[in-house]
């Protein structure tokens, strides 16, 4: 109803939306029905907010993959593994321990599978050489260095009467033997031979392992002259004192290490 010509025309009120009370005197807010507003948060019932589970879920986009390790590291770590085994096997090779122990004694295999051990003496060193393609070990005195080829070129320049450094060596290999062979150290008596222009001592003993397989040592000593019977000598004592004892098939002699 109009009072007047100048009076003012009110627009027509909206009728508020379903479920939401007309505020009187605050205009309606843009939007759908019900929308929340900003900084409206659903409530809270025990489960997840607006945004992604909690509690350390898997977030939106697929499950977090675990870091990958690295590959081209793990190759290095092992081929530096590998390379230490094989220097270590090297080492092992070349030193071979199990020939060696405190007490003096080495383990040497002999052909026809003998193992003999021998408590080295003092001033005298062992070592494994081949023998006309047998394995044999030299006990020669310490520093006397020269290989079993050396030796035998000086006993080939003695016997000429040519000069040569005097021998005196123990060999001891392994080799046939009759049946009744003593099954410990039989020591022979000393043979003084002429050598060409040189003098020669030998000696020999035997022991039989096993079957028709012997042990046997040899010593020689020859020069120019009428050589010393140095090696001969330590022949006998070594075989008098247990201190080269072979067995068959690898077995360990029963020598144990000097003040044990």
């Amino acid at each position: 109803m109009l009072r007047g010509e100048n009076a003012l025309v009110q627009p027509p009120q909206q009728p508020p939306f379903p479920g939401q009370p007309q505020q009187p005197g605050q205009p309606q807010q843009p939007g759908w029905p019900n929308q929340p507003q900003p900084g409206w948060q659903s409530p809270q019932y025990g489960g997840p907010q607006y945004g992604g589970p909690q509690y350390g879920g898997p977030q939106y986009g697929g499950p977090q993959q675990p870091p990958k390790r690295n590959r081209q590291a793990l190759y290095w770590s092992l081929g530096a593994v590998a390379a230490v085994l094989v220097v270590a096997v090297i080492i092992v090779l070349a030193v071979q321990p199990w020939k060696k122990s405190s007490g003096g004694v080495q383990t040497f295999e002999l052909d026809r599978a003998i193992t003999v051990e021998i408590r080295v003496p003092s001033g005298w060193v062992a070592r494994e050489v081949l023998e006309e393609g047998e394995t044999g070990v030299l006990i020669a005195p310490a520093g006397d260095n020269r290989s079993f080829a050396g030796i035998n070129d000086d006993w080939k320049k003695l016997r000429r009467g040519e000069s040569g450094t005097a021998i005196h060596v123990i060999v001891v290999n392994a080799s046939s033997c009759a049946r009744n062979s003593p099954r410990s150290w039989q020591v022979g008596a000393v043979d003084e031979d002429e050598e060409g222009r040189a003098r020669s001592l030998q000696r020999r003993a035997l022991w039989l392992v096993d079957g028709k397989d012997c042990a046997r040592m040899i010593s020689t000593d020859m020069d120019r002259s009428s050589p010393s019977s140095t090696a001969s000598d330590l022949l006998a004592s070594l075989a008098g004192s247990d201190a080269v004892v072979p067995r068959h098939d690898g077995t360990r002699p029963s020598i144990r290490p000097s003040g044990s």
